[in-house]
């Protein structure tokens, strides 16, 4: 559901990048229904990840690659691969311009369970506006933020009962201190660098009241499929499709997690996106009460 608190490639989707974006599946992906799993934990990893895996020295499969499911969707464009100069912002408003990027899903469907009492969420680089839908159904109400005015408008005409902002994840200044119960950042902050990613996720702290809840799911070290390179473990950002991408380890997540939030579950997952196996950590996390501040660092300009 972006390099600005939300960005991202169509396979991929953005946003939180900088203000946040994720793709969605295809519609034949199988949802995450809460009554297979009591909690979200890793799926039975496809026999073409796990392949992968016992030839991880070997050159990952190309990003360019087309699925037989994929050529039923237009091919990619010049839109697809922008200038590297060019803003976050306008990547994605020229993407979303050109394509759809998302199909709808049912993400949300395996963390129900971690819902109730839920009254107010942050749905970080929103796009177009499938977990805004979700959780408004929930009688939730939403804000939705995405660095790209496409975006927001296409979420806006989907959902607009919610509130829409043009907004950048790593600084928030028009949101209150403990303003929301839950924010919900699914593919949306894996566009930063140590230090941005840290300042994103303390920024999110800021606005959830104590105890607030973070769920989200963020590109794992092994996602071969979508651009990850051969050694993730440093910060060093991926170029992937015009777009620089974080690909992460436990380790790595843990590191920036912890600065502001109690980790109460990271696992990895092996989705289905694009007719690939998608290789993701996913997260649920509690605000600390005394969490970590980065007002000694300055805030990102939201084309930076």
């Amino acid at each position: 559901g972006r390099l600005r608190c939300m960005t991202a490639p169509p396979p991929d989707r953005t946003a939180a990048t900088a203000t946040a974006t994720a793709p969605s599946p295809r519609a034949h992906d199988e949802p995450l229904a809460a009554s297979k799993r009591e909690a979200p934990g890793p799926l039975e990893a496809n026999a073409e990840r796990e392949e992968a895996i016992e030839r991880k020295g070997a050159t990952a499969p190309s990003a360019g690659a087309r699925s037989p499911q994929e050529a039923l969707e237009p091919p990619p464009t010049e839109a697809d691969t922008p200038p590297s100069d060019e803003p976050p912002s306008a990547v994605w408003d020229r993407r979303y311009a050109a394509h759809p990027l998302s199909r709808q899903e049912a993400w949300l469907t395996g963390w129900q369970h971690r819902l109730p009492g839920v009254r107010r969420a942050l749905d970080i680089g929103c796009g177009d506006g499938w977990e805004t839908a979700a959780l408004l159904e929930l009688g939730v109400d939403v804000t939705g933020i995405d660095i790209s005015a496409e975006a927001l408008a296409r979420c806006r005409r989907h959902s607009p009962r919610a509130r829409h902002l043009l907004a950048d994840v790593r600084a928030m200044p028009m949101l209150r201190d403990g303003e929301f119960d839950l924010a919900v950042a699914q593919l949306s902050l894996h566009y930063f660098d140590r230090e941005d990613t840290r300042r994103a996720l303390c920024e999110i702290a800021r606005v959830l009241a104590p105890e607030g809840k973070l769920i989200g799911c963020v590109n794992a070290e092994d996602d071969w499929h979508y651009g990850a390179p051969d050694d993730a473990s440093s910060w060093a950002l991926t170029p992937v499709d015009g777009v620089a991408k974080q690909f992460f380890t436990r380790a790595k997540l843990e590191e920036v997690l912890t600065a502001c939030f109690e980790i109460e579950h990271l696992d990895k997952r092996t989705l289905s996106r694009y007719g690939r196996p998608k290789s993701v950590w996913e997260f649920f996390c509690r605000r600390k009460r005394d969490h970590g501040e980065m007002d000694a660092l300055p805030s990102p300009a939201l084309d930076a």
